[in-house]
């Protein structure tokens, strides 16, 4: 029995072992996979916290630009739209004169008298403006007409008389008064044509143009034309000024440099130097040129308001 009973015990024993020996596997697997998980788990923890310090270091940095620097280019967009409005003071002054015109709701033109400036005298002042006067009605009927035969002749007669220029700024501002700025584009263009050359009269088309919201035409116009900077920096700053309003910010700049160049003392080349910077967005650099268009800008200039605006909030202060 004893002999039967150790043989038992022994077979007992041999399951037992190989039933641990089984099992052991599954022990280390699950060892294995614990330890994977606490690994993985730990790699997760390091990336969440890794990713924690980069947006900390990131809004830490932003926010030290914002408090520290006021973040110009925040403040573009809203110094690009004041700019907008002030951009009259930037463009130069109109070839011909302006004047003072009021317009006559019936069907009849009447062109104000020339300024002292501008006529001897009061005999040769109304004489001018009794003609200009007729010829323009005569314009305007063509006009209308379609009568291109008869529009050409009286642009000729026109460019024959002494004193045309002064009677063209006197027609311009009439028909623009009475509405009618198509016939005063229609007149310049074909003075224009007779005289391909003559700069003023490139000048007034482009002045129309930039009335009539055509910057491309009169960047275009303008650009058609080789002179020398230096002997004709008007004409170079409504270049400078139509291809801004363009879009060719780049080009802009580039003339406008090429212009202080020249004269550093124009407060309205600075200007234009500055917008045109904002509209590219280089905050920096449009803040240097409104500085500079600032130290040469008198007491009572129409614009200094906006020079202290748009430098006040480029140095960090609130638009």
């Amino acid at each position: 029995m004893s002999i039967i009973n150790d043989t038992l015990k022994s077979i007992e024993e041999k399951k037992r072992k190989e039933s641990e020996k089984n099992q052991a596997p599954g022990r280390f697997r699950e060892k294995n996979d614990s330890s994977l998980n606490n690994t993985l788990e730990e790699k997760s923890r390091k990336r969440l916290w890794g990713t924690f310090i980069i947006t900390a270091i990131i809004v830490g940095g932003i926010t030290w630009k914002v408090v520290n620097h006021n973040a110009p280019e925040v403040v573009t967009s809203h110094l690009v739209a004041s700019a907008e409005k002030n951009l009259h003071h930037i463009r130069p002054a109109k070839a011909y004169p302006a004047q003072s015109v009021v317009h006559n709701k019936s069907a009849t033109f009447k062109i104000s008298s020339i300024s002292k400036n501008t006529a001897p005298s009061n005999a040769i002042k109304n004489q001018e403006s009794n003609e200009a006067n007729h010829l323009m009605q005569d314009l305007s009927s063509a006009t209308r007409s379609h009568d291109h035969a008869r529009f050409d002749a009286l642009v000729k007669t026109l460019s024959s008389r002494p004193h045309w220029r002064r009677e063209l700024g006197l027609m311009i501002s009439q028909l623009k008064a009475s509405e009618q700025s198509a016939t005063a584009e229609l007149l310049v263009q074909a003075l224009q044509k007779r005289a391909p050359m003559d700069a003023p009269l490139r000048m007034q088309l482009a002045h129309l143009y930039l009335d009539d919201h055509k910057s491309k035409t009169a960047a275009s116009l303008l650009e058609g034309e080789t002179l020398s900077v230096d002997k004709h920096t008007a004409y170079y700053a409504l270049l400078a000024y139509a291809l801004m309003k363009s879009k060719k910010y780049e080009k802009s700049i580039g003339l406008y440099q090429q212009l202080i160049s020249i004269d550093s003392s124009q407060p309205t080349w600075w200007m234009g130097l500055g917008v045109a910077y904002l509209y590219l967005g280089k905050s920096h650099e449009a803040l240097a040129s409104f500085e500079r268009a600032q130290a040469h800008t008198g007491a009572h200039a129409p614009y200094r308001y906006f020079l202290s605006e748009q430098i006040h909030a480029l140095r960090g202060g609130q638009t």
